[in-house]
């Protein structure tokens, strides 16, 4: 004895097999509305993870020569600086390389003298990425890095 899906009583019958819905016109159209949704959900999701629109200000300081870590830039990015000579008067010298991925050399934008009453400049830079800077100094020296969005 066998008892089909509506709870009735069926002599030695086998029940009904189940078959899918015969009007399958709106599934191409449910699956490009969920196709839709996951690409919108997957922008926003990316948009909320991209750099912010607010300037940042990486400063770095010190006495000789030094190898800051990585860190990343935007495509455009001020580098300021200033250096000091040495306390007997003498004239001391800095130079900052600048370095991406893989060690590669991409830019020198400071290769300057420094007396003792110090020299002060600001140089635009226009490469982002990951990058670390290698600081090779006399004396005295401060960089300030500016982020523009």
């Amino acid at each position: 004895m066998f008892i089909n899906l509506k709870g009735k009583r069926m002599n030695n019958q086998p029940p009904e097999k189940l078959r899918p819905p015969r009007d399958l016109k709106a599934l191409p159209w449910i699956l490009g509305l969920l196709v839709l949704a996951v690409i919108v959900i997957g922008y926003v999701v990316s948009q909320s993870g991209a750099s912010s629109a607010t300037p940042q200000t990486i400063t770095f300081s010190g006495t000789g020569n030094h190898q800051t870590d990585y860190f990343t830039v935007p495509d455009n990015w001020t580098l300021d600086y200033s250096c000091l000579g040495f306390d007997s008067g003498a004239a001391g010298a800095m130079a900052v390389y600048v370095y991406g991925q893989g060690a590669t050399l991409l830019a020198v934008p400071v290769n300057t003298a420094c007396d003792l009453s110090g020299a002060i400049n600001s140089t635009e830079m226009h490469q982002g990425g990951n990058i670390y800077l290698n600081v090779t100094a006399t004396g005295q020296w401060s960089i300030t890095i500016h982020t523009h969005p």
